[in-house]
């Protein structure tokens, strides 16, 4: 009986000490205008994620509510052989596996927990401006950026050719500011996918840049950078 009393403390003892593990890994982050829960990042990510939320939009930043970065075992308890390397919850919490960690799969995630707060009238605009297209159907070696999807990723869902454009839109942003800072001019910088559109007197591409400007995905600063790649 000693020992089985023993075995029981002993593992009550763990759940506690996991409990205040878990705890302890929880940070209160501030992303520039609230802050919010982050789990399991280093100092380095947290410190990433903080750079990558100056580029957001207030309401896509009021959006995410929690960040978790995952190991290997908690990536495959979450995800299993999905291949999934990020993913967000209609709660606006979003999950990251910690080895594919990178601003591009911050700023894809957050434009989905902001997409969740949308109303159905966004879903409409976004479909009526993709036009006859069939998400899911395209081959995944399609030859994109094509009809106004910029990633074979994109292609999958309407939700993911938004978070896609948000993702590429602040990734040319984003390298584009560095550039201007570190060299005389951006030109450097177009390697962008922005720059592999064969066709740009498509509309759809413009439409849809349009459309994240009116609903405050990206701001009117980040629109006329993007724009004029369209004329």
């Amino acid at each position: 009986m000693l020992a089985v009393g023993f075995v029981i403390l002993l593992g009550l003892a763990f759940l506690i000490w996991s409990i205040d593990a878990q705890r302890a890994s929880q940070v209160p982050v501030d992303v520039g205008g609230k802050s919010i829960l982050v789990y399991g990042a280093s100092e380095q990510q947290i410190v990433a994620i903080q750079s990558s939320f100056t580029f957001l939009q207030q309401p896509v930043k009021e959006s995410v509510t929690a960040i978790y970065v995952l190991d290997t075992s908690e990536s495959y308890r979450h995800f299993g052989d999905s291949g999934f390397v990020g993913d967000c919850h209609s709660s606006g919490e979003i999950c990251i596996v910690s080895h594919y960690f990178d601003y591009r799969i911050i700023w894809h995630e957050a434009s989905h927990a902001y997409t969740y707060t949308l109303s159905y009238a966004f879903k409409k605009e976004w479909l009526e401006a993709a036009g006859r297209i069939h998400y899911g159907a395209y081959a995944v070696d399609a030859g994109f950026p094509r009809d106004g999807i910029l990633t074979s990723y994109g292609s999958t869902d309407w939700r993911e050719d938004v978070a896609e454009w948000v993702a590429e839109i602040y990734s040319f942003i984003s390298h584009l500011e560095y550039y201007i800072s570190h060299l005389e001019h951006g030109s450097f910088c177009r390697g962008a996918v922005f720059n592999m559109i064969v066709d740009m007197s498509d509309p759809r591409y413009h439409q849809k840049l349009k459309f994240l400007l009116k609903w405050e995905f990206i701001s009117e600063e980040n629109y006329n950078h993007i724009k004029p790649l369209f004329e």
